[in-house]
């Protein structure tokens, strides 16, 4: 059974365990995690966004925090639940970026 939309706001994500939308996004962290050799202090989901911060302990540490606000603003875009294109609407204040197919499913969820 798939998990409904509101229970993945509920829950602690790691970076294995985020929305199913964000997949490709994971990779492409992963990928920078291991290149600019930075380790993730904070991976968060808040206001229907990702956060990522960094121990700030790597020489690129400086290049990696503008890679988090690009993230950022990737997944403020990103519907999280199949990938394609979404919007946080501000009638929903603080919940995901979905695509109009989820964002009708998360309304009649309520």
């Amino acid at each position: 059974m798939t998990p409904s939309i509101k229970s993945y706001l509920q829950s602690h994500h790691t970076l294995g365990t985020l929305p199913p939308g964000w997949s490709h996004t994971v990779t492409i962290i992963r990928d920078a995690v291991q290149v600019l050799q930075v380790r993730l202090t904070r991976i968060e989901i808040k206001d229907g966004v990702l956060y990522l911060q960094d121990d700030g302990t790597s020489p690129y540490s400086n290049v990696f925090k503008r890679f988090a606000k690009s993230i950022l603003q990737e997944t403020a875009r990103t519907c999280m639940v199949c990938g394609k294109f979404g919007i946080r609407r501000k009638e929903h204040d603080g919940k995901p970026p979905l695509c109009i197919t989820h964002y009708a499913t998360f309304i009649n969820e309520a």
